[in-house]
């Protein structure tokens, strides 16, 4: 089976490396079930398509939208760097949802339904129970760099003010 597109460079599974593969979790069967499943699962970082998180994220945490800080951190998309900041502050329930197909085209849209199928069809019978997440409260010691190595999850925190360094340039 082959993952939908954006899959391929926007999920870095907390024991994945991220890179292209036909099994996107072959560190984690469990993850590759649920992924096949159309279950949710955990991830380090994810950003294709919704996203929700409480207000608090923005004025209690003062989390931002933020590029890499050069020579600190692996040069990476803003998204995977909010969820990186989101695991800092305690926040590491990141979960992909597989069943729900986001695109931002009517074209594209019709194109993803008719190739991996109506979220209401693909979730028609299951048992709901199964698909609760269980949470894991620490992130992985490593994770992938867009850089295809290996790094420390929070190499370059903790950000003493997130506006005060040499940002890199953003990447497409």
């Amino acid at each position: 089976m082959s993952a939908p597109r954006f899959f391929r460079w926007r999920i870095n599974s907390r024991r994945s490396e991220g890179m292209e593969v036909k099994e996107y979790f072959w560190k984690s069967p469990k993850d590759q079930a649920r992924f096949n499943e159309k279950r949710p699962f955990q991830v380090f970082s994810c950003w294709g398509g919704v996203a929700a998180f409480t207000a608090s994220t923005f004025t209690r945490l003062e989390q931002t939208f933020r590029l890499p800080i050069k020579g600190a951190e692996c040069h990476q998309p803003d998204t995977r760097m909010f969820c990186k900041d989101m695991w800092s502050h305690g926040r590491g329930k990141i979960a992909v949802v597989p069943s729900v197909n986001i695109i931002r085209n009517r074209d594209g849209v019709l194109n993803v339904k008719e190739s991996r199928g109506y979220t209401s069809d693909l979730v028609r019978g299951q048992d709901t129970k199964r698909d609760r997440i269980e949470w894991v409260k620490e992130p992985p010691k490593e994770v992938f760099c867009s850089k295809k190595r290996w790094e420390a999850w929070d190499l370059g925190l903790p950000l003493d003010d997130p506006w005060d360094f040499e940002w890199q340039v953003e990447i497409s």
